[in-house]
């Protein structure tokens, strides 16, 4: 395939403002990478042991972290201990960040540390930002629980009170950085001024997840892959339903499941006739080379911000089959490159699915069209300079209110 030429990011002068927080992984390599570059980056400072981060590419000189918490929780866990003797993860390190009296002006928190966080930073005179990959924290929340309820398990509309404080502290930040525009949304129909809630998309490296050529006539099932810690959020339930179907439609399909399986997806898949088979967590060449191997993505999510693991995919020659309930729809060109799937009923899979997987040149085609897709909009550079522009405001923001301050 022949990419596509991506310009560098334009470089700014060092201004080195800008702390990220996080408890775990999730994106930080990818935001840490991107501020660095862009000259913003202060420090990290997480929740985990230090080669967690070190291993995403994060150099020590930016690096602080504070792993007690999760390493006593793993410990529990592996002793089986009851649950009341693990503790809270973000306001551990939320207690850690808040006793630095040297902390950047720009405060950037991933996950929902920012909870215990940013109510101690408001005398200190810091711009707060919520790096938020999913949707508003209600909406979260309820389409979690619709999940279990079309699954058959037990649910509820009532939002515990750790999502309705979570909800109330978003009002503390300044900005909110999204990784799609349906997070976005979600934000600004809860009345976020607009001009506060900025869209960056991921972006993944296209020279780790190399394209693929796919045969046409391999005389094999045809392999869905889906990755992710695989569970009622993530949308077992209607992938079951596919393969289902599929049996139905006398489709030769396997079922590929990547990550971790929650109690959950292993009661449901021990219920069905579909074909299912578990890789378990693979990374590294391990996970680039299962998705070359496949034939198709699935993002049949319930909710899902902008989900690296389908451009990943994408990149690899994949066509993506996404939730509509997932800003993955905004990566997908529907009958170009993938599909946008609503309901996840028979009736849609038999007035949309026959024509691409009894095509196996058009899937193929389809695939090509993926990668492209990403070389136009999902590199790194892509990603780098979203949260190039996106610091430039929110430092010329920071800017503005100190000056404002100060002659006061």
């Amino acid at each position: 395939m022949q990419r596509s030429s991506q310009s560098k990011p334009q470089e700014t002068p060092a201004r080195r403002n800008v702390d990220a927080i996080v408890e775990r992984e999730w994106i930080i390599g990818l935001l840490a990478a991107a501020l660095d570059k862009s000259g913003f980056l202060n420090r990290v400072y997480g929740g985990f042991p230090a080669f967690r981060y070190k291993r995403l590419g994060i150099s020590p000189d930016r690096l602080r972290t504070y792993p007690f918490a999760s390493v006593w929780n793993q410990l529990a866990r592996k002793l089986k201990l009851p649950g009341s003797l693990r503790l809270c993860e973000p306001l551990s390190v939320a207690n850690w960040v808040a006793r630095h009296k040297d902390l950047a002006p720009v405060i950037n928190c991933n996950g929902t540390a920012y909870r215990f966080l940013f109510p101690r930073l408001q005398n200190r005179s810091h711009t707060l930002v919520i790096e938020r990959g999913s949707m508003y924290p209600e909406d979260y929340f309820l389409f979690q629980e619709r999940a279990k309820r079309e699954a058959g398990f037990p649910s509820t509309d009532r939002l515990p009170e750790s999502i309705l404080d979570e909800m109330e502290k978003t009002k503390l930040a300044d900005f909110v950085l999204c990784g799609s525009e349906m997070t976005r949304d979600s934000y600004l129909q809860r009345g976020l001024p607009p001009d506060r809630v900025i869209t960056c998309h991921y972006g993944i490296d296209e020279k780790r997840f190399q394209f693929a050529e796919r045969k046409s006539n391999f005389g094999r099932s045809l392999r869905l892959v889906t990755v992710g810690s695989i569970g009622l959020r993530k949308g077992i339930w209607r992938l079951i339903q596919f393969g289902e179907w599929a049996i139905r439609r006398g489709l030769d399909l396997e079922i590929w499941l990547v990550g971790p399986l929650d109690p959950e997806a292993v009661a449901l898949l021990g219920k069905t006739p579909a074909k299912f088979r578990t890789f378990g967590v693979l990374k590294g060449s391990a996970f680039v080379e299962t998705l070359q191997q496949a034939d198709a993505y699935a993002m049949f999510s319930y909710e899902e911000g902008f989900p690296l693991s389908l451009i990943s995919a994408m990149s690899t020659g994949l066509p993506a089959l996404t939730s509509n309930d997932t800003g993955g729809r905004e990566a997908v060109t529907p009958g170009l490159d993938g599909l946008v799937l609503n309901n996840f009923s028979h009736e849609e899979f038999d007035a949309l699915l026959p024509e691409i997987f009894q095509d196996k040149k058009r899937l193929i085609q389809m695939g090509r069209n993926a990668r492209l897709k990403v070389d136009a909009n999902f590199t790194l550079d892509h990603y780098t300079r979203k949260i190039q522009a996106a610091y430039i405001l929110i430092s010329d923001f920071h800017h503005n209110r100190s000056s404002k301050n100060q002659t006061k």
